[in-house]
């Protein structure tokens, strides 16, 4: 989260909305695809190797990591919806024209959503 906050903050900085539409457009997909996408698929598809740890690991220790992994995952969608949040509450600051603002709340908006997907992630691992 501090990676993404350093991003955004970088990109809100330019003053060009165009920018920060691309580059929460590519966040949304690493986070999603990358980060989420790996933690969903290591819970649900390869229980065997039991979120990346060798078969030496006591079942506890599985457990342990399966968890963590879960927990990382809803922590994370809880910071990207508080981060998305307090950059659109201060668009009006960046942004001058009206359009811009738009397009800066969308795509923010988009990275704030992530939550909603990672938490259908977690009810999908917690049903198995």
């Amino acid at each position: 989260m501090f990676v993404l906050r350093k991003v955004l903050d970088r990109a809100m900085g330019t003053g060009d909305s165009s920018l920060l539409k691309a580059i929460c457009a590519n966040t949304r997909r690493i986070l999603e695809l990358d980060f989420a996408g790996i933690i969903r698929r290591r819970a649900t598809l390869d229980s065997q190797r039991s979120l990346g740890k060798s078969e030496e690991l006591g079942k506890r220790e599985k457990l342990r990591v399966y968890v963590a992994g879960l927990n990382n995952l809803d922590m994370s969608g809880e910071n990207v919806t508080a981060l998305a949040s307090g950059y659109i509450a201060n668009l009006e600051a960046v942004f001058v024209f009206e359009e811009q603002i738009q397009i800066a709340k969308t795509a923010l908006l988009n990275i704030g959503n992530l939550k909603d997907r990672f938490d259908g992630y977690l009810h999908v691992i917690c049903a198995l």
